[in-house]
């Protein structure tokens, strides 16, 4: 709210994902961005040089929602951590949220993390538990610590967020080793 007036201020969110042969699951992945209760988003897609029809998937997201879906596209595959550079360079939005291809998440995610910012300013990161399924459902979850120590962010086993899920301060994005965590 601001000041009382009944106003609600919404920071843009930049939604990055970098795409590469997730033509079956993509639609799953955009809709469940598209479908956020959280309105304030951008979603920019790159695709890494698919050789399925994941570029045709993005590009008709893209067409259909134009003013808040961009696609990029490498014209050969560099991987993931080039893709997503090149999606955080179109990111106007003072958070970034991670989704891949394959990702689906609740309705109101971008809005419960959101608001954990707003309750606790001084977090910089905060992430949520992840389930992993299939065609037969859910095979496996991951939990983490609500208030992870961040003494364990170098260590990859030890890692206090899931890697594809945590929403930041776009500030934050070259500090990460100093950053301070809640996990829903």
């Amino acid at each position: 709210m601001d000041g009382g007036s009944g106003i609600v201020e919404y920071k843009l969110i930049s939604v990055i994902m970098g795409v590469y042969n997730c033509a079956s699951t993509l639609d799953g992945a955009v809709n469940c961005i598209i479908n956020q209760t959280y309105p304030k988003w951008e979603l920019i897609m790159c695709d890494d040089a698919s050789t399925d029809d994941t570029y045709t998937v993005a590009k008709k997201y893209a067409q259909m929602y134009p003013d808040k879906i961009s696609l990029l596209r490498n014209k050969k595959n560099h991987g993931l951590n080039y893709t997503l550079n090149k999606c955080l360079k179109s990111a106007r939005g003072e958070f970034i949220a991670r989704v891949d291809g394959d990702d689906l998440c609740s309705r109101e995610r971008f809005a419960q993390e959101i608001e954990v910012f707003k309750k606790e300013p001084e977090i910089s990161i905060v992430s949520t538990g992840m389930q992993y399924f299939d065609e037969s459902g859910v095979w496996g979850k991951v939990l983490k610590k609500e208030y992870p120590d961040k003494t364990v962010f170098p260590n990859r086993r030890l890692y206090p967020v899931v890697h594809n899920i945590p929403l930041y301060t776009k500030e934050q994005q070259a500090n990460l080793s100093s950053l301070s965590f809640f996990v829903l």
